[in-house]
């Protein structure tokens, strides 16, 4: 049950007079006060039950309800401990602060969501792309290691590049001459 700012003080003021006088008060107390202002006796009545409603849900005061001679409200076994705790003011305060955190998590909520949408769209177009080059990745390295198992040790790779190597120099003729003999040699 929400309590509005403008019902503060006329429920703390309810509070206070029946802890002062320790007796039964009504309706026209709240009118002496001018915290009740309208002149009709029927919109005054209205608005005193609609106080004692909130009495009553917060049961911080007995009510005693009698259509003839009209509503009281009496001191119960809560009442002091609810005006030393502050009594209506703060449980206003209390109710306010709930309804900021609800408001601020309720905020969170909606960008959440709207951040959410926007990650997921993101999801939608990038899927293909991403998909893409997995596949082209995957591919590549099932031929890699086709490729490493079918294919040449380090030693015959070795062994290949020496021979290109070899086959790439040119080929240089040196003769020696000797007396009798002409050679050739080969330098590799």
């Amino acid at each position: 049950m929400e309590i509005n700012k403008n019902d503060i003080k006329k429920l703390d003021f309810i509070i206070d007079k029946i802890l002062d006088i320790n007796y039964s008060i009504g309706n026209p107390e709240l009118f002496r006060a001018k915290l009740i202002i309208s002149t009709n006796f029927k919109e005054n009545e209205f608005e005193f039950k609609r106080l004692l409603n909130f009495i009553k849900y917060f049961d911080v005061a007995k009510i005693t309800e009698n259509n003839t001679i009209g509503d009281k409200v009496e001191i119960n076994r809560n009442t002091l401990n609810f005006k030393k705790q502050g009594g209506f003011a703060t449980l206003y305060e209390k109710q306010q602060s709930k309804i900021n955190n609800d408001n601020r998590l309720t905020g969170i909520k909606e960008k959440k969501l709207e951040d959410d949408a926007k990650l997921s769209n993101l999801q939608v177009k990038t899927f293909w792309w991403i998909f893409s080059f997995g596949i082209i990745g995957g591919v590549y390295a099932i031929i890699s290691i086709v490729v490493s198992l079918t294919g040449e040790t380090t030693e015959q790779k070795i062994q290949h590049i020496i021979e290109s190597k070899l086959k790439a120099q040119p080929k240089i003729e040196n003769t020696l001459i000797t007396p009798n003999i002409k050679k050739t040699l080969f330098v590799i």
